[in-house]
């Protein structure tokens, strides 16, 4: 039996919501690996794309757009966070507001911060 992803994600969201806690959810992960010709996974301009519509999406707080990204652009990216930032999506729910804090690629991969409230 496989399960959806929105699936997984809604249950994350359910156990958090349920524990009575204040909880912390961290999506860590690397965005495009193919930002620099010498970097382990080679140059792809499909990395700085990828990240370019990261960035938009998190600035515009509209993290659902990541949802209608195709594979294949994410696969040429080279990027580890679509994967995270979609259980991250699911986890918020609604009622939430998102802040983007700072963007770089200082290295072959990409990097971003963003924090997340309730409204």
């Amino acid at each position: 039996m496989s399960l959806s992803p929105q699936t997984y994600q809604q249950a994350l969201a359910r156990a958090a919501a349920g524990s009575g806690k204040r909880v912390a959810l961290i999506a860590s992960a690397d965005h495009g690996h193919a930002h620099e010709p010498d970097g382990p996974y080679g140059f792809d301009p499909a990395s700085a794309a990828y990240d370019e519509a990261i960035v938009r999406l998190v600035q515009a707080d509209r993290l659902g757009g990541l949802l209608k990204l195709e594979p294949a652009f994410v696969a040429a990216a080279k990027a580890d966070s679509w994967w995270q930032l979609a259980m991250l999506h699911g986890a918020l729910g609604k009622g939430w507001r998102g802040e983007f804090l700072s963007y770089e690629a200082s290295t072959y991969f990409g990097m971003l911060c963003a924090a997340y409230a309730p409204n």
